[in-house]
């Protein structure tokens, strides 16, 4: 890592953290009402629910258990794996209850953050496809506790180390855009940010991918990497759209952050909601529409100076997914 950009990255985690109070654990789990029961149905906050004790253990140990430095070999198979390190992996959508087949000509996938493991991706998933009635492929970083979590994130987000999930993020992305697929959509939360910008400057010095990269759009929540760029500035390809809670510690770190003077450098409208949290369903998902079915995020020019419109703000694209969804729920009820 270049000394240059370890200053920068050191003095940005350093300007994040200058909260006023220094609310640090509000700015990752939200207010203290956020804390207590009882909980949305797919609120991160369940994954601790007593009533699944077996589930919540298994999460404190990936989340908190630094795990012993390699795989699990075959020969120690008595041994749960989750005492060793993780494999990136995908999940896919086969064997679901729901179908989702509104939109064959779409492919969906998601990329996770810090502490995710299975049973937090599927929530997560859960709730994604609850708000746009797709079928999605997680592109799973699993987690190897916080310790290593937030280790490998800082040396992702400088792009000088392309980590296992960022070169499975590229393998899967390049399959789906030489598709027949028309859209491809990505989900890019926390530290899948720093995956997806990671896996997009592999796949530009892919001509085939390049080719197709109309056909990509890219979704952030929390987005906490250096750089990610358009492939094409005039046309602004891919699609980019970031969406940011005023007061979440982990969005200050990269789209937020308070001076982007340096290695910062977004592209992108960012879309911004003047809250405390940083978890993806309990304080993006589920306050992402008001009342009327409206945006809660509003396009904030200041959060990125470089992005300039087209004439009137930029409304988000992602909640037209939201509405196109709502119309073939009524659909398939009408039958």
């Amino acid at each position: 890592m270049p000394w240059r950009h370890t200053i920068d990255l050191v003095k940005t985690m350093g300007r994040a953290f200058q909260f006023c109070p220094p609310m640090w654990a509000n700015a990752l789990l939200g207010k203290p009402g956020d804390w207590v029961p009882p909980y949305p149905k797919h609120s991160e906050f369940r994954i601790l629910d007593p009533r699944k004790p077996v589930r919540a253990l298994h999460y404190l140990i990936d989340a908190g258990l630094f795990p012993i430095p390699f795989t699990r070999p075959g020969w120690l198979g008595l041994v749960p794996d989750v005492f060793f390190l993780q494999t990136p992996h995908v999940m896919h959508w086969q064997g679901q209850e729901e179908t989702y087949d509104d939109f064959p000509d779409e492919a969906w996938f998601f990329i996770n953050g810090v502490t995710t493991n299975n049973d937090v991706a599927k929530m997560q998933r859960a709730c994604l496809t609850h708000f746009f009635r797709r079928p999605i492929t997680i592109i799973q970083n699993p987690s190897d506790s916080i310790y290593l979590d937030v280790m490998e994130a800082a040396i992702g987000k400088t792009g000088a180390w392309m980590a296992k999930p960022a070169h499975l993020a590229e393998v899967e992305l390049k399959r789906a855009l030489l598709s027949d697929k028309k859209k491809i959509v990505v989900i890019a939360y926390s530290q899948g940010s720093i995956i997806m910008a990671n896996a997009l400057r592999k796949l530009a010095r892919n001509p085939a991918a390049v080719a197709q990269m109309h056909k990509l759009e890219i979704y952030t929540f929390a987005n906490a990497c250096d750089k990610m760029n358009y492939l094409d500035k005039i046309n602004r390809i891919p699609h980019i759209e970031n969406y940011a809670n005023r007061h979440d510690l982990v969005a200050r770190l990269g789209v937020l952050a308070p001076k982007k003077r340096g290695i910062i450098c977004i592209d992108g409208p960012v879309f911004v909601n003047e809250l405390w949290g940083h978890l993806l369903n309990e304080h993006y998902l589920y306050r992402l529409l008001d009342e009327k079915g409206e945006s809660n995020y509003r396009f904030d020019p200041k959060a990125n100076p470089r992005f300039k419109p087209d004439g009137a703000p930029p409304e988000p694209r992602l909640l037209r997914y939201h509405k196109d969804a709502l119309r073939a729920a009524r659909r398939s009820t009408a039958y």
